[in-house]
This record gives C-alpha cells, sequence and structure tokens, in this order.
C-alpha cells in the first residue's frame, strides 16, 4: 500500500480570490470570499496501490462566507462553504472533496477565566476511489476550559459527542465518542 512514485511531478497552481468583510459594529463581522484554484499536476493516489500519481489538470472554485458575532461573555460563529472540485481532463468530482462544509459554534466565558462551548460541523457526500460515494456526516463538538493561573490552563475536548458512525475516506473508519484532557503551560 502506498507505492512511491518516480516519476511524480511536483504540483503548481494559480490561484484568485475575491471577498468582501463587513464589519457593522466592532463586535461582528461578516466576510464573502469567492476563489477559484487551478491545480496542474495535483498530486493523488490511484485506487488499485494508492500510489502517487498526479491528475494533470484540476480546478477548485467555490464560495466561502463567515460570521462572527462577540457579546458580553457569548461568542457566536457560523461558516459556510459551497465548492465545485473538477478532474479537467475527465469531467469528475476531486475525491474526498465535499461540495458543502458548514459549523457552528457557541462558547461561553466566564468571569473566573473559564468557558465552555459547542461546536457543530456538517460535512457533504463526496465521492472516492472505484466510484464510491461517502454519506454527509455531522459532529456535535464540546469544548471547556479554565486558566486557573496566568500560565497555567486546563481544558477539556470531547468529539463526536453523539458517537457518530461515519468514513472520512473509504475504509477507514473514524473515531467514536473521544475525550482529551490538556494541561497547557504558557510563560
Amino acid at each position: 500500500l502506498f507505492a512511491g512514485n518516480p516519476d511524480l511531478d511536483p504540483e503548481s497552481s494559480l490561484s484568485a480570490e475575491v471577498g468582501l468583510r463587513w464589519r457593522p459594529q466592532p463586535s461582528s463581522a461578516l466576510s464573502v470570499y469567492a476563489y477559484q484554484t487551478r491545480v496542474d499536476d495535483l498530486i493523488a493516489f490511484n485506487g488499485q496501490d494508492f500510489q502517487a500519481v498526479n491528475v494533470d489538470e484540476a480546478e477548485r472554485q467555490g464560495i466561502e462566507a463567515e460570521y462572527r458575532l462577540s457579546l458580553p461573555h457569548w461568542d457566536l460563529g457560523a461558516n459556510l462553504t459551497l465548492q465545485r472540485t473538477e478532474d479537467l481532463a475527465t469531467g469528475e468530482s476531486l475525491l474526498r472533496r465535499p461540495d458543502e462544509k458548514a459549523s457552528i459554534t457557541v462558547d461561553r466565558r466566564f468571569d473566573n477565566g473559564s468557558w465552555l462551548g459547542l461546536e457543530w460541523a456538517y460535512t457533504g457526500e463526496r465521492s472516492d476511489f472505484g466510484g464510491i460515494q461517502l454519506d454527509s456526516y455531522h459532529l456535535l463538538n464540546l469544548r471547556a476550559g479554565w486558566q486557573f493561573r496566568p500560565a497555567w490552563q486546563l481544558s477539556l475536548r470531547g468529539d463526536n459527542l453523539a458517537d457518530e458512525v461515519y468514513e472520512p475516506a473509504f475504509g477507514f473508519n473514524a473515531a467514536g465518542r473521544c475525550w482529551y484532557l490538556s494541561l497547557a503551560w504558557m510563560p
């Protein structure tokens, strides 16, 4: 698996992006960006032995929108990406790249230096090797923390709280519900 390829060429790309960022008030911001990227010799993998190969010409184009709002003790955010990817030689979508992704975050900050937040993330359907269509999935994540000294922080993260079963790539199961506890020193 994952065979090398001595004939592999480096990829190169040319991108164009135009965007608008609007701050109707200091506590909020809305941004919208449109982009287009052409890639020559995109590095990908073929389905037989996962050998690294070049896709002669590929294109990605899309729109990303983001909104942020900060209120006393609250931070809210939303993000949406709509994109189209294409192997220009075959007209097929590039593998493992969804047409849509979205997320919403809500964080509550407390006066004692602690915080609590939820994140919802969505990834749309995407194609994989052999014409396989990978299902879309939703994730719900939790984050919490406490800055208990000026240089010390304790944090907890819970990923995939609903224990969603999904494949980020064909044949690769994602982690179920998992928890992470960390202690950080930041002098």
